[in-house]
């Protein structure tokens, strides 16, 4: 299954990003996020509205950021989409985030993985 698969089974619009971890070494790259489980499908009125959680991807390459320095506060995710598909180096993701400015991150992923 794709990566855009996967994501799109999550609604992460307006859900916060706390940190970001890329593992350059193992090819990782790590979101810890809070997810606003609220406006996911399956969510019930006796489960918490916001959950703590990580989004994995592995085999990644050519990350790249906009501005050259990130700095993390909640973060709220805007949109998330693959952009381009390659064989090779799997498919190009393209998150945007928005806190007081507009953060823009790309990268390359061959798979993706929720935990929560």
């Amino acid at each position: 299954m794709k990566c855009i698969d996967k994501i799109r089974k999550y609604q992460l619009h307006d859900s916060m990003v706390i940190m970001i971890n890329n593992d350059v070494d193992n090819k990782l790259i790590e979101f810890d996020i809070e997810l606003c489980n609220w406006m996911q499908e399956n969510y019930s009125k006796d489960e918490p509205e916001f959950i703590n959680g990580k989004i994995i991807f592995s085999g990644t390459s050519n990350y790249y950021h906009e501005p050259e320095v990130l700095e993390f506060d909640y973060d709220e995710i805007l949109a998330i989409d693959a952009i381009a598909d390659n064989p090779e180096s799997g498919e190009t993701i393209k998150i945007v985030l928005r806190d007081n400015d507009v953060k823009v991150i790309t990268f390359d992923a061959k798979d993706v993985e929720f935990k929560f």
